[in-house]
């Protein structure tokens, strides 16, 4: 069975900095590398799908690459978000895999546990949203047509789906639909996944599932109706994804929140409790 564990949007900000005035987003993200140090099953690999820094600034990755170097439970791929810079965090990170036939776009294409992991590089510099052009397509085509069997899942910051609340200029513009298009001569592709709305969203994509996963520092808020007028954030607790392959190659993807909780607690095991089935 294998396992891959995805985190996104830690917002990385110099020392002693507070992402927008008010997130330890760096004490968040140190609290959430002890938590997956503790996870109690293994993890083969673990994606972080952009915005790993707020600002893209040298200082920044600096502080990022010191921060990783805790996180012991397995080794770690990058992206980039449209908060990134791709050349600083190409120069702090130079042993990352990144793919040299896609320069400059930060691209992965790596097997780990049976399940091939595509990194993609949706980042349109200077936009909030992202996007693919045929350079980038091209070059996801001719990887999948490599091998078409192995169970398959695509990684890259802006979802290329609506999720309701924030479509638009925060997903992967226009090229969602030609993503999508790709995948369907694809069945092997089980899961594509996303960070950039700070929110858990789930949806049916292609032959798979597209996920969204949420921060580990602030969420944005539930506003499907947009009565707040404006996007917001608040303090929900910080959540990872666990993408879980079983012996039949079925992957099921759980949510855990990061933190420590009450628990956990035994059930009664009482013959005349009433809830007993």
């Amino acid at each position: 069975m294998g396992c891959i564990l995805q985190i996104s949007d830690l917002h990385v900000r110099p020392k002693d900095v507070l992402c927008y005035g008010k997130v330890n987003s760096n004490n968040m993200l140190e609290k959430a590398i002890s938590f997956i140090n503790k996870i109690h099953i293994p993890v083969d690999a673990i994606v972080i799908t952009g915005d790993v820094t707020d600002c893209g600034l040298v200082e920044e990755y600096q502080m990022l690459s010191n921060l990783l170097m805790n996180l012991t439970k397995a080794p770690y791929f990058l992206l980039p978000g449209n908060h990134d810079r791709r050349e600083n965090l190409r120069a702090q990170f130079p042993h990352q895999p990144f793919a040299q036939d896609i320069a400059p776009f930060l691209q992965f294409d790596q097997t780990v546990a049976g399940i091939r992991l595509i990194g993609l590089d949706s980042v349109v510099p200077g936009h909030e949203y992202g996007a693919f052009d045929e350079v980038r397509l091209a070059w996801l085509q001719k990887r999948l047509d490599a091998n078409s069997e192995i169970p398959t899942m695509i990684f890259m910051h802006h979802p290329p789906f609506d999720g309701a609340q924030r479509a638009g200029k925060n997903r992967l513009n226009l090229s969602g639909e030609a993503l999508e298009n790709l995948l369907l001569g694809y069945p092997n592709v089980v899961r594509v996944c996303a960070g950039h709305w700070h929110r858990n969203v789930q949806t049916k994509f292609a032959h798979g599932l597209g996920v969204v996963c949420p921060s580990t520092c602030h969420q944005v808020a539930f506003d499907v109706e947009r009565s707040l007028g404006e996007l917001m954030f608040t303090m929900e607790p910080p959540g990872l994804l666990l993408h879980m392959m079983d012996e039949e190659k079925v992957i099921y993807t759980h949510q855990l929140p990061i933190g420590n909780f009450d628990g956990p607690h035994p059930y009664p095991d009482e013959p005349d409790y009433p809830g007993s089935a």
